[in-house]
């Protein structure tokens, strides 16, 4: 982590270290570029986006994208309505793991070097579905995609000792550099400061996944190369690592590239429809209302994203199975009729939106959101930068890939600390107090302590 911009410098007790400015940064500029330490695309994204595993750009062709976008959902028809063309319009190469793991790469140079990296230890392309790194995978899907994460993390700790020829003692030294941003074990920090846990239920499951974890990639790693063994004397490393994902993990959103490409189509005469669409589109005049093939995948495109795609509630996509216990036998027999009442008004909630969609204007069907990239990462500097709810920094990623850039909101004067914001900075201070207990602290910025007075004041 070098910057001629900033340095990391004691802030104060509470703080502890943060970014302060080397030289005085101008509103809007920006200032700093870095690639993630590690990155994982969330894995219910995956099912709807391709993403390249290494920089995570979309990959392949349009063609590609409407095809995981569309399959198994209830829009599923429309991609043999479409105009053949569209699909050939090219976003990236497209190369897969030659394993046969089903990573995707947006061209050799990812490719290579994520096998570099950590893919060489991680693919699960040769294995049988009883292999412990196969099993180590499926409980993180189920579990935690922080796992994944930590095991891309153990993979490059190794490989880079390996190519630094330092054996041993290269892993110990980048286990203690990544053990200076860890705030403790995964359970301590996973517990929301003031929260409670009465019947323990959370620790134990916590303490369960981790051992198992641990167990599942000591067996995966260890017999592949002994640089592993200081990574596995105890299972403290992966829990403060664990725990360290809690704390500095930043969300990775990236645009979709098919929304600008939508107002592209727009403007150009509809093309013929493909060989199998069940009608035709003749050429017409350009123009967004001339455009039935493009207002019928924006309709389709729109109804998924609002029956089955749900950020707010689980990162990506909202379930529709209903929930059952395995622990009650007869839940089946006393929820079959609740069973069906559901589907039925799941069925209700479809045509519902399939109508709303169908009265929104061209103009509304374009301004809607498609699916972005949705993953977690590390990066060094990041972790490093304390919260605020007045941010004078913030975080994008611009460049279509996983490279975040750090961008000033206004002027920031030299040896001034740099901050963003880890919530929603313009939600009432009760609720930014609360959403901060997950990251272990109560705000003290000036917008949160001058609200607080004029609270105080009232009273």
């Amino acid at each position: 982590m070098h910057s001629a911009t900033f340095e990391v410098r004691p802030i104060s007790e509470e703080k502890g270290s943060g970014l302060v400015a080397l030289r005085n940064v101008a509103a809007g500029e920006v200032f700093h570029s870095e690639w993630p330490f590690c990155v994982v695309q969330h894995p219910a994204n995956s099912a709807f986006i391709r993403a390249c595993t290494r920089c995570c750009r979309f990959a392949g062709t349009c063609g590609l994208q409407l095809a995981t976008l569309f399959s198994g959902t209830v829009e599923e028809a429309v991609l043999n309505e479409l105009p053949s063309v569209w699909g050939q319009e090219k976003l990236s190469d497209v190369v897969e793991c030659p394993q046969g793991c089903g990573e995707v790469y947006c061209g050799q140079e990812c490719r290579a070097a994520d096998w570099k990296d950590n893919h060489n230890f991680m693919c699960v392309g040769p294995l049988d579905d009883d292999a412990p790194l196969v099993q180590f995978k499926q409980l993180a899907i189920e579990y935690a995609d922080t796992l994944l994460l930590a095991g891309k993390v153990f993979a490059s700790l190794v490989n880079r000792a390996q190519q630094r020829g330092r054996g041993a003692e290269a892993v110990r030294e980048g286990m203690n550099e990544l053990m200076g941003f860890t705030q403790g074990k995964w359970d301590d920090v996973a517990r929301p400061a003031g929260a409670t846990d009465e019947h323990g239920e959370g620790e134990t499951l916590r303490l369960q996944v981790l051992a198992e974890a641990f167990e599942l990639l000591k067996a995966a790693l260890l017999p592949a190369s002994p640089l592993f063994a200081p990574l596995f004397e105890s299972d403290e490393f992966l829990s403060r690592l664990l725990g360290m994902f809690e704390r500095n993990n930043i969300d990775v959103e990236i645009q979709s590239p098919l929304k600008q490409l939508c107002h592209s189509w727009a403007q150009q005469p509809p093309p013929a429809a493909s060989s199998s669409s069940s009608s035709s589109v003749g050429a017409a005049a350009a123009g967004p209302a001339s455009n039935p093939a493009l207002r019928r995948l924006l309709e389709a495109k729109t109804v998924v994203m609002r029956y089955e795609w749900d950020e707010d509630e689980t990162g990506n996509y909202q379930s529709t199975a209903a929930d059952t216990s395995p622990d009650d036998a007869h839940m089946d027999e006393e929820t079959e009729d609740d069973d069906e009442a559901d589907e039925a008004a799941d069925e209700q909630r479809l045509a519902s939106i399939r109508e709303d969609v169908r009265n929104l204007t061209m103009e509304q069907l374009l301004a809607e959101e498609w699916p972005n990239f949705h993953g977690t990462a590390f990066f060094p500097s990041v972790a490093r930068v304390n919260h605020s709810c007045v941010p004078n920094i913030k975080m994008a990623y611009p460049r279509g890939t996983c490279e975040v850039c750090f961008g000033a909101l206004r002027g920031i004067s030299c040896g001034e600390e740099m901050s963003t914001s880890y919530i929603d900075s313009e939600a009432p201070r009760d609720v930014r107090q609360t959403n901060l207990l997950e990251y272990g602290f109560v705000c003290r910025c000036d917008k949160c302590e001058s609200e607080a007075a004029r609270v105080n004041l009232r009273r």
